[in-house]
């Protein structure tokens, strides 16, 4: 309970009570004790204000943010993380293996252990109903978030990594075309018409 003081400082204590009770069971005292929580409960109030902070800027925050629990069970996931994997409601309670094409590498970081930066896992695919070529990759950071208990659970964050993904690959395809044009080049496979250097 809240208790003002004259000073006009506010105190929290915690009160313990109970009846004294004669022979035939009458109420006839009580015995209470009064403890001040006050620090506790400030020490509470501004955690519960901390937490609620962190939540709004990971729900509005742009990086798609999930949670996983031992069992690989989405327990939480942004609204980023929703848009991400294409999913019109929240992912909570879905496989997170249901949500990437097979990739069993995000399960086995549970049982290896990982640094405090976590572990960065690249371009995994999401599963997708169309084509290949709409198929959308993600890279992961995973992190373990140890509860008190003995009981852990991974922190993933995520970022769509198509648009680089696409770039690497008509990046390789680039430098694959000009290989084998220099190859051929070499080897005189080109023929080049005579050029009158006067």
């Amino acid at each position: 309970m809240c208790v003002d003081l004259p000073s006009g400082d506010i105190i929290w204590i915690k009160v313990n009570a109970r009846p004294v009770l004669d022979d035939d069971g009458t109420v006839t005292a009580a015995v209470a004790a009064f403890r001040d929580v006050t620090a506790s409960v400030e020490l509470q109030r501004r955690s519960n204000a901390l937490a609620h902070q962190l939540r709004i800027a990971i729900e509005s925050g742009a990086v798609g943010t999930a949670l996983i629990d031992l069992e690989g069970r989405v327990t939480f996931a942004n609204v980023a993380f929703c848009d991400m994997v294409g999913t019109p409601e929240s992912p909570v309670g879905t496989e997170f293996l249901d949500l990437v094409e097979g990739d069993r590498r995000v399960m086995e970081v549970f049982d290896r252990p990982i640094g405090s930066r976590g572990v960065v896992i690249e371009d995994v695919p999401l599963r997708a109903d169309g084509d290949d070529d709409e198929r959308r990759w993600v890279r992961l950071h995973l992190s373990r978030l140890p509860d008190g208990r003995g009981d852990t659970s991974m922190l993933v964050q995520a970022s769509d990594s198509t648009a680089l993904r696409s770039t690497r690959l008509e990046l390789a395809r680039s430098e694959e075309l000009a290989r084998v044009c220099l190859d051929a080049l070499d080897q005189g496979a080109i023929g080049q018409a005579p050029v009158d250097l006067r």
